[in-house]
């Protein structure tokens, strides 16, 4: 019974979902979670991921517990940065150039890849929709990531995000500015600064 109330605790505080490592880290034993499953308190979602029938699948937070290296970026990153009202038709993602993808291209998501000086700049954590946090870029990060010709991003993405990050008074020139540097993107970035400043 103790295990049982345990593993309602950890649903209650992680917002209905409960993974398998949330056992190991509390020594409950993993059959307290398959008569869970039979009894229908919970389901299975994926590997390691289990929620309550009345909660919402959190996608962002699944599929980086999938897969730990794929960092929220570009249309994703300034969605969760609320710098657009249009939520992305599919996740954008960022992983080290060196990542074995295993399923991962397989799952409606956008990825792009990076060398390894790139790739750990500016991540940090937002919470999605549902209330958990992921790892996503920052918002100069983002920036000088959707300003990138390989990006392929649309116009109206770059000029409104460009447009709300120097209408915020918690903007960072220089952060931004060393970015562009490490990222090389320097031109691009001061073209965009350089209608709205």
């Amino acid at each position: 019974m103790k295990y049982k109330k345990l593993i309602e605790e950890i649903l209650h505080k992680q917002n209905g979902m409960i993974l398998s490592n949330n056992l190991t880290e509390n020594k409950i034993p993993r059959v307290y979670l398959s008569r869970m499953v039979k009894s229908g308190k919970i389901e299975k979602i994926c590997r390691g991921v289990y929620i309550t029938p009345d909660t919402w699948e959190d996608d962002m937070f699944i599929l980086q517990i999938m897969f730990s290296k794929a960092i929220f970026s570009h249309e994703t990153a300034l969605f969760l940065h609320g710098m657009t009202d249009v939520t992305p038709s599919r996740l954008s993602v960022t992983v080290p150039n060196n990542y074995g993808l295993g399923n991962l291209s397989e799952k409606n998501v956008r990825i792009r890849t990076s060398v390894k000086s790139q790739y750990s700049v500016g991540i940090t954590e937002k919470e999605t929709s549902c209330g958990r946090k992921v790892k996503v870029y920052d918002v100069e990060k983002t920036l000088c990531d959707i300003v990138k010709k390989s990006a392929n991003c649309d116009i109206r993405f770059i000029n409104n995000a460009f447009r709300h990050y120097i209408n915020n008074e918690n903007y960072n020139l220089r952060k931004l500015n060393e970015y562009a540097e490490i990222l090389k993107v320097k031109q691009a970035i001061k073209k965009y600064l350089s209608v709205l400043l």
